[in-house]
């Protein structure tokens, strides 16, 4: 029942699989239905090369000699795309993060780690790096917190005791400008109802 086989029988009511079919690049009668290469193949690649040569020829001649600016890739094959990963390998499908540590089926570096000793980039993105950010976010920098945020470059200091800019203090809490404070009995909190009466 299939027009495309060889004995397709348009009088055919019931598929009962004896569907045959030619071979590749030849009709039903076993005629080439394609091109013959140089070499007499039947839907061959083979071409003169510049000198006459017959030989399947792509980026090179027939003696293997690339042609123009065609590479030789890390397989060796002229015009090749094949190329290394960044694991070292040819062909291979690694990325930086799985090239180093275990066994085989445990070959990754672990996720937040830069290496094999379980390293981590620091704040200028170097592996292993010992830079941190300072309390005021720059990365090696040397201020601190109480030196981050005032006034011009010559007096840049939060005042001695204030928390912001603000003038505002930490509560009882440690909370900037918080409203918790420490009742009769020494309990920390912003809750006035638990508040008790001292002895």
């Amino acid at each position: 029942m299939d027009i495309d086989a060889c004995n397709y029988n348009p009088d055919a009511t019931v598929d009962d699989g004896s569907c045959s079919y030619s071979e590749e690049n030849y009709d039903c009668d076993g005629n080439c239905a394609v091109e013959i290469d140089c070499a007499g193949e039947c839907g061959g690649y083979n071409e003169h090369d510049s000198a006459g040569e017959c030989c399947e020829s792509w980026d090179q001649d027939c003696s293997g000699i690339c042609f123009g600016n065609a590479v030789i890739d890390c397989l060796g094959n002229c015009g090749g795309s094949a190329v290394i990963d960044e694991c070292g390998v040819c062909e291979g499908d690694g990325v930086w993060q799985v090239c180093g540590c275990g066994s085989p089926d445990e070959f990754g570096i672990p996720d937040g780690d830069c290496d094999c000793n379980g390293s981590v980039d620091d704040c200028a993105g170097v592996c292993g790096g010992g830079l941190v950010n300072d309390d005021c976010g720059v990365c090696d920098g040397s201020g601190i917190q109480q030196a981050c945020g005032c006034g011009t470059p010559g007096e840049f200091a939060i005042p001695a005791g204030e928390c912001n800019c603000d003038g505002n203090v930490e509560d009882c809490a440690g909370a900037c400008d918080g409203f918790s404070t420490t009742d009769n009995c020494g309990t920390c909190d912003n809750d006035p109802t638990n508040d008790c009466i001292q002895d």
